[in-house]
């Protein structure tokens, strides 16, 4: 009788023990037989404050370490030390303040605002196009895209009636390589690109349409559709 009592004893302390292995001590749970304990870190890692009193929002990190901040009307560029390469005041010449910042592989820096685009040279600062490149009449525009062949493709809006939106491609030099105009009635969505980067896909939301709409494919090459298909954007297109 001692000896059935004491296995019954040792059978409720191993399922109850708190200090058990395995499935007991996982409350039963058969997916985490094989979890086991993991030792982390005994100490915080340790922050360096690297400036002070910066205006302005981080945007970008170029390869070199370089951070690239904007307040709208400057972009700045510091060092991964946080010493300050360049200012540059971009807001005249763009025209309205900034909205999007992109860096190409080359380390150019693209600053756009809702219908102007610049290049800034990682160095200095400086402008490296003659002039702006200005694309349509409207308030908004969308987050720029580099290509991997260094096009930029900055898609804006339109106040004007008809046709409002546009699709700029632009060289690396700043020369337009093509134009498209739909009829999204906004400017301010991102282009999606298949992986190859051959086609770019565009959605057009119709509000008129019962909050449907369509996306339409476009050569990257020409700016050309390629495809129209009806169906529901407002959830976002991806490729």
């Amino acid at each position: 009788m001692n000896s059935f009592f004491w296995a019954l004893f040792w059978l409720f302390f191993q399922i109850f023990n708190p200090g058990g292995h395995g499935w007991r001590m996982d409350g039963f749970n058969p997916s985490r037989t094989n979890v086991s304990t993991v030792s982390g870190p005994n100490s915080k890692p340790e922050f360096e404050v690297i400036a002070s009193n910066v205006s302005g929002t981080l945007k970008r990190i170029a390869d070199d370490g370089s951070l690239i901040l904007t307040d709208g009307a400057t972009v700045l560029s510091l060092a991964k030390d946080g010493s300050i390469q360049w200012r540059t005041d971009v807001l005249a010449t763009l025209n309205g303040s900034v909205v999007d910042i992109a860096l190409a592989s080359s380390g150019i820096v693209y600053v756009s605002s809702a219908n102007r685009l610049i290049a800034l040279d990682p160095k200095s600062g400086k402008g490296t196009w003659p002039q702006a490149v200005t694309t349509n009449s409207g308030d908004e525009s969308g987050p720029l895209v580099v290509g991997s062949d260094g096009t930029i493709y900055f898609h804006t809006g339109s106040t004007q009636p008809g046709y409002q939106e546009r699709l700029t491609a632009i060289n690396p030099d700043g020369t337009r390589k093509w134009e498209y105009t739909g009829n999204a009635g906004r400017g301010s969505g991102r282009p999606v690109f298949n992986s190859n980067e051959s086609t770019i896909y565009l959605q057009q939301l119709r509000p008129e349409a019962g909050g449907g709409g369509k996306v339409v494919g476009l050569s990257a090459a020409t700016g050309r559709p390629v495809f129209e298909t009806p169906c529901d954007v407002r959830g976002g297109v991806y490729a």
